[in-house]
């Protein structure tokens, strides 16, 4: 059982500027800001940005709860974020409640200077790690951040900063994406799995890099997407624009699955697979992807290996915001063919007349059904964009109040008619029946639902804050208990072999299918790609 506190999911944002122009004022704090403005939707309860200076070492943040705009409401807030290097974090809630502690970006003074960092995702042996630091050091909060904070600021002095990070990958297979900054330099890294997304940008004069969880930010901050940051690779950009890069690959068990398309966008290739030492596996032969072998004498082997990378299937279905680019697709593209597939598996009623999303991720599911089963589409839902999920209290009756300050049907559109509409996901269970009754309310005849994704019914440990087991509804009821719950007409799921076979293989559907890919983790081993 995991006691710290957990985020869910969240947003993170760095900037360095290689022009020391920009070491004495606030334009790069303001690059950061465009980029959490960019990323609010993945994190709505709080934000934060630290700026450092080359110059003088001196370290300023200032973060809080609310909206990016409620958080930094006042000119001096960010005047006074001068620097060259600048992090910026936006958080949604947390189990154990919002504390300040636990805010971000988390700053620590270390052995090596002040440090910012940033985090998205959850460590998945937080307690065990946590165990052995509080034998050396002190902590104040219980958020797995400070985790990883402490972690890196530890070991040798004399040990490079990536070394460390990749110590911690040995130690921690998932699930993470981490910016920081140090006055000297921005270091980026995602975990083994990669199973957060982050991204490299620079802009078009080369003297301003971005790292982020989406490409969005970084076109909002005005720069231009390389490419994502590979599972298990550090990336080291100094103050001067010269980069260290490192990647920690994981061994697997062989499989049969084909390999996913390189996670590049235009504009720089990936990092090479390079040649590795690895050990033999306890039955005397070292396995990989691609079938390479220990020697007979169980001494070791050089061999070619290749990453098995684990994305969040989620972050397709519901979170990433459509103009993204996610592990080299498009999200808006990916939820217009999850819409079509589930047409296809699930056509409407002849006589349905309207195809409608639920906002926001269920609009573009909904326009590629539409399209897909040539029914009109249309808009049936007024989104109240001003309700933060903060404002009502989760017990049934504040629930029921908040779908109605947030959703509101186009009486016009829906009057007399026969509607299906397209949400993306159900886990709890307690929006669904309200839209259905909201619908009906406003004279629709008949309410048909598609859901595409399939039922939620794993919690998730690798950083997000999906409700425990016993509340999700459908380990509760079957499809027709849940079709008859919420008083629609017809209600069916997505597969997860569709949607599967939309997004790609080999993504994490822990929470759709209970199977964890770290579970698959056999061996270790470090590649050195610096450059």
């Amino acid at each position: 059982t995991h006691t710290h506190t957990r985020p869910t999911m969240c947003g993170i944002f760095g900037v360095l500027s290689t022009s020391d122009g920009h070491d004495k004022n606030c334009r790069v704090s303001q690059m950061v800001l465009c980029g959490l403005h960019a990323l609010q939707h993945r994190g709505q309860d709080g934000a934060g940005v630290a700026a450092l200076q080359r110059s003088t070492g001196a370290c300023n943040f200032h973060h809080g709860q609310g909206l990016v705009p409620t958080v930094f409401n006042e000119p001096q807030q960010v005047e006074r974020l001068v620097g060259a290097i600048a992090v910026g974090h936006v958080r949604y809630p947390t189990r154990g409640g919002l504390q300040s502690t636990c805010s971000q970006p988390f700053v620590l003074h270390t052995q090596h200077g002040q440090m910012a960092l940033c985090h998205n995702g959850e460590l998945t042996n937080n307690d065990e790690l946590r165990a052995e630091l509080l034998k050396a050091v002190g902590f104040r909060s219980n958020s797995d951040t400070e985790t990883l904070a402490q972690f890196l600021a530890g070991g040798s002095p004399s040990l490079e900063p990536e070394e460390r990070i990749l110590e911690l990958m040995s130690r921690c297979p998932a699930a993470y994406s981490v910016v920081v900054a140090t006055s000297s330099y921005i270091i980026a890294f995602a975990d083994p799995l990669g199973m957060r997304p982050l991204c490299l940008g620079r802009d078009a004069a080369a003297e301003t890099y971005y790292i982020a969880s989406e490409t969005c930010a970084v076109s909002a901050a005005g720069g231009n997407v390389l490419r994502d940051i590979q599972p298990g690779e550090v990336i080291r950009i100094n103050w001067d624009g010269s980069r260290v890069q490192k990647r920690f690959q994981y061994k697997f068990q062989p499989t049969t699955q084909p390999a996913l398309p390189a996670f590049a966008h235009q504009g720089e290739s990936d990092p090479p697979t390079v040649r590795v030492e690895t050990a033999a596996d306890a039955d005397g032969g070292a396995q990989d992807d691609v079938g390479a072998a220990a020697n007979a004498d169980g001494t070791t082997a050089a061999v070619t290996k290749r990453y098995r990378p684990a994305p969040c299937i989620f972050e397709y279905v519901y979170f990433a915001r459509p103009d993204s680019i996610l592990w080299g697709q498009q999200v808006h593209e990916i939820r217009r063919r999850i819409g079509a597939q589930l047409a296809r598996d699930f056509p409407p009623a002849p006589d349905v007349d309207v195809i409608a999303g639920v906002p926001d991720s269920g609009t573009p599911i909904a326009l590629g059904f539409a399209e897909e089963a040539g029914v009109r589409y249309d808009h049936v839902f007024a989104r109240n964009r001003y309700v933060g999920r903060s404002f009502i209290k989760p017990d049934k009756s504040s629930r029921d109040l908040a779908v109605r300050l947030k959703f509101q049907p186009i009486a016009s559109v829906v009057k007399g008619k026969k509607v299906l509409i397209v949400d993306d996901t159900v886990v709890r269970g307690t929006t669904l029946p309200h839209l259905v009754r909201l619908l009906k309310e406003c004279g629709a005849v008949e309410v048909h639902v598609r859901i595409a994704a399939p039922p939620v019914v794993k919690e998730c440990n690798m950083g997000i804050d999906l409700k425990k087991t016993n509340e999700m509804i459908s380990n509760r009821m079957s499809t027709e208990e849940l079709r008859a719950f919420v008083s629609a007409a017809s209600l069916n799921f997505l597969s997860l072999e569709s949607l599967v076979g939309v997004c790609g293989p080999k993504h994490c559907t822990a929470c759709f299918s209970g199977k964890y890919p770290a579970a698959d983790l056999v061996l270790e081993d470090i590649e050195d790609m610096s450059r």
